[in-house]
């Protein structure tokens, strides 16, 4: 296979699976501690400071020249400061930058940052779709994690950084084809997770959602249903304990796209129309306000099983519908309002 064909393999693979790392790693010197944070996103531990209150790059800059004139270049103060300014690069999406930074951070030697540098290169490597670099690094990142947590005497089977590794390997070799790998490494995070956090936590379901996702790019479609059945009960017991139940869509509409592709299209249909009907139920029939991106998806999916009963009528009314929902959405809405577009100039031909 060529390297384009290779490139659009891997992009058709992506918009399959939970969406690329939002933000790397990041560990400072004043904010050594980590929180876990909810989010389908690789890698899901991120430091305590919302992203609007974390320090500039021309500020760490400073820091940087100040430390090494204090303690010199090789000083784990220096080391995760280098870190930490990647960070700050890959959030303005300089990726170039960040890897030198992360590059610096690792020269600098600093056992406890060295393995967030090579997890944060991953990220990088990760979001340009470079996928053997990807795994490369983010396997030397576990190494060090688990050498780290050994000489400290630690499982690093009840290791949250570990697993979140392994979550963030188990989608990287899905995006490379290699599913078997995919689907050990995404195992190993499930056991740790449920180990550490129990089997009904959040962090659990999301790792079961993400193997049934690589189950349908295997096409073993009823495997990937029993793995998303179990993440729908996850979520339905987080609703209950006070969550919002838009957590629920996603799942929903995978479960509505595996019985499409198994062929049992009133499965799908019931499944896609639970979106609908529950954010009609929770906002009413319209808002000011993005609503989430599944509720129009899940229209477009129910227009094209109309479309496959043959009503037409019915289908356009759904693409209007949804197309109307995804008015006040943001840059991440542009693909699907072009597919409803098209859709609907098709109805007028």
């Amino acid at each position: 296979m060529d390297a384009a064909a290779s490139r659009t393999l891997r992009k058709s693979r992506s918009s399959m699976l939970p969406p690329k790392p939002s933000h790397p790693t990041e560990r400072s010197p004043e904010h050594s501690g980590r929180s876990f944070v909810r989010s389908t996103s690789a890698p899901v531990y991120s430091a305590s400071k919302a992203p609007e209150e974390q320090p500039s790059i021309e500020s760490l800059r400073q820091e940087l020249d100040y430390l090494r004139d204090e303690f010199g270049s090789n000083h784990p103060a220096v080391s995760r400061t280098w870190n930490l300014l990647g960070n700050a690069y890959f959030r303005v999406k300089d990726y170039e930058k960040a890897l030198d930074s992360y590059r610096e951070s690792i020269i600098s030697g600093e056992s406890a940052s060295l393995a967030d540098s090579y997890a944060n290169m991953g990220t990088v490597y990760w979001t340009l779709g470079d996928m053997t670099h990807a795994i490369e690094l983010l396997e030397r990142a576990r190494n060090v994690y688990e050498y780290n947590l050994v000489g400290e005497g630690k499982d690093p089977l009840m290791s949250l950084e570990i697993a979140a590794i392994h979550y963030q390997m188990g989608l990287a070799y899905t995006l490379d084809g290699s599913f078997r790998e995919a689907m050990r490494n995404l195992k190993t995070c499930r056991k740790i997770r449920t180990r550490v956090l129990g089997s009904d936590h959040f962090a659990v379901g999301q790792v079961l959602e993400a193997s049934g996702k690589t189950c349908m790019m295997c096409r073993k479609y009823g495997e990937a249903l029993r793995y998303y059945e179990r993440t729908l009960a996850i979520k339905r017991k987080q609703v209950k304990a006070g969550e919002n139940i838009t957590i629920t869509y996603s799942t929903l509409l995978n479960m509505g796209i595996a019985h499409q592709r198994r062929g049992d299209l009133e499965a799908a249909i019931f499944a896609f129309e639970m979106i609908v009907r529950r954010h009609k139920k929770l906002m009413g029939s319209s808002s000011k306000y993005p609503v989430p991106l599944e509720v129009p998806r899940a229209m477009m999916c129910v227009a094209d099983l109309q479309l496959q009963r043959k009503r037409p009528s019915e289908a356009e009314r759904l693409c209007k519908e949804a197309l109307s929902l995804c008015a006040n959405g943001g840059a991440e809405y542009d693909e699907l309002r072009r597919n409803l577009t098209t859709k609907l100039k098709e109805f007028n031909q």
